[in-house]
């Protein structure tokens, strides 16, 4: 019984890492780590702090950009982040609200390959 077990959560383990992003909420300002990949449906919004970091990892070709509607229309595409991994983006007070990222790579977007972030104001930042 020990060895099914074992080879139910070793399997378990083996899929959740061939096919969900990891993305960590590491402490003490360590970037939250995005596996930047395709996955065939929208990664889950996460929330983040103003400050926080996020930082994107993939190998192969994609790109980081913003995408103000939240979409994977292209031509609402702001700001292209980076072209090379990894790309590192601080949110600050002016993202405070929802933050959309998407890889501009033909098809990468709709495949999967967008994130958005609901940016939190930090508690000092709202004292008067």
């Amino acid at each position: 019984m020990l060895t099914s077990n074992f080879n139910i959560i070793w399997l378990t383990a083996i899929l959740a890492t061939q096919y969900f992003p990891v993305l960590v909420n590491a402490q003490n300002n360590d970037p939250f780590v995005v596996d930047w990949k395709i996955t065939g449906s929208a990664l889950p919004d996460k929330t983040v702090m103003v400050g926080d970091v996020v930082k994107f990892e993939w190998e192969g070709m994609h790109n980081v950009a913003f995408h103000p509607s939240g979409t994977c229309d292209i031509t609402d595409d702001t700001a292209i982040l980076g072209e090379t991994s990894p790309v590192e983006y601080t949110f600050t007070a002016d993202d405070v609200g929802k933050k959309t990222f998407a890889c501009d790579i033909t098809g990468h977007c709709p495949a999967g390959q967008i994130i958005t972030f609901n940016v939190k104001a930090n508690a000092q930042n709202n004292d008067p």
